[in-house]
């Protein structure tokens, strides 16, 4: 409960920083779509490594001139993980992430009078995480140097970063409705954390 009541503040904080009092289009919509992690989250001969996984979320955009949108999103995942050393795998576990984000994009490609728009942009996210062990596979039951380093990651975290993005959207002329495709890459500030590729798409309604 105190990690989403702090998500929540964040998702509100963000929605204040990134969505100016400018004249616009608001809009608030969902996505779904598939995440990637990866990067080695302790060093030497032992990797944390998960599958991608479906991500759910939802948006607010403050679409301004066409020229730029401002956004405040929130997603989650959730994934089983391995722990393998060189040669065997030492556990199982479970990963959940909820995710914020503040984006600003800018409009790059459209014509007069279409409905079609292409766009980039990038900004700033917070990770919520969260990681639990659910089987040890092999034998951890003393205070080895590989459970300590295991132990070191386990549990709740929150990492910031920056991710750049890239996509397009489809306005219906006849009702205030939309539809985009969207490709991200996050990058975490801390080397200790994973990056993130995404690829989603999902339905924007003005309001």
């Amino acid at each position: 409960m105190v990690r989403a009541r702090q998500g929540v503040a964040f998702l509100v904080l963000v929605a204040l920083v990134s969505i100016p009092a400018a004249r616009g289009d608001s809009s608030v919509g969902v996505r779904i779509g598939y995440s990637q992690a990866s990067g080695e989250l302790f060093s030497g001969d032992y990797d944390f490594d998960w599958d991608g996984v479906s991500l759910y979320g939802v948006q607010l955009e403050l679409d301004c001139l066409r020229l730029v949108t401002f956004e405040a999103a929130g997603e989650y995942t959730k994934s089983d993980f391995t722990i393998k050393g060189a040669s065997e795998k030492l556990a199982d576990g479970d990963y959940e992430d909820f995710l914020i984000l503040g984006s600003v994009k800018l409009n790059v490609f459209s014509l007069p009078g279409s409905p079609l728009r292409v766009y980039v942009g990038g900004g700033l996210n917070a990770q919520f995480v969260d990681k639990k062990v659910a089987i040890w596979v092999t034998d951890q039951s003393g205070e080895s140097e590989i459970e300590e380093k295991v132990k070191d990651i386990l549990g709740e975290d929150t990492e910031v970063g920056w991710h750049a993005l890239a996509g397009a959207k489809l306005k219906f002329p006849a009702a205030p409705l939309f539809i985009f495709l969207e490709g991200r890459y996050n990058v975490p500030f801390s080397e200790d954390a994973a990056s993130h590729k995404s690829v989603y798409a999902g339905v924007g309604i003005g309001v």
